[in-house]
């Protein structure tokens, strides 16, 4: 699930907090929901999940009917993907936002001194092994503001291997 709403998610162009909320709150539905759910409840959930991330997050959120015909190739109609919302926002008490992984990724970013570390390349490091905590149910049990500081300690450590610092 991770790896299609990463692929999905990019393929629409929406932000990396788009994909972490998108994640954030099915973890929490499925937290909290009470229901036994399919491995169509599984997909519908993920499509809705996104739908709502992007609507809370990206300036030009996804398009209803870009959900239904690109995203959920016409298997769900408007009635189930709104019943859906409906049922995902009530379990989560409709509480959208909460923090993740990248927003406190890029409060610490602000606060780094050193321009090796507000690299690009460093920073797409972090996105990357960020996004690949998402895999681990374990590390998604984690505070995000510690998987972040953790996600920046080894994307330091591969950034010194990679491109070690010169000193003058």
């Amino acid at each position: 699930m991770i790896d299609w709403m990463v692929e999905v998610l990019t393929t629409f162009k929406t932000s990396d907090q788009t994909f972490f909320l998108a994640v954030n709150i099915l973890d929490r539905y499925f937290k909290e929901t009470d229901k036994t759910l399919s491995g169509g409840d599984l997909h519908l959930s993920g499509i809705v999940g996104m739908f709502i991330a992007s609507k809370y997050e990206d300036v030009i959120p996804l398009l209803m009917r870009t959900v239904i015909n690109k995203i959920g190739h016409n298997k769900f109609e408007i009635p189930t993907i709104e019943d859906k919302e409906f049922d995902i926002l009530r379990t989560i008490q409709y509480k959208i936002g909460s923090p993740t992984v990248k927003e406190f990724l890029d409060r610490y970013y602000e606060e780094l001194n050193d321009p090796f570390l507000k690299s690009e390349k460093f920073q797409k490091i972090a996105m990357y092994l960020a996004k690949l905590a998402c895999h681990n149910y374990s590390l998604m049990q984690i505070p995000t503001s510690l998987l972040a500081a953790a996600v920046l300690n080894v994307t330091l450590k591969i950034y010194e291997k990679i491109e070690p610092k010169i000193e003058a």
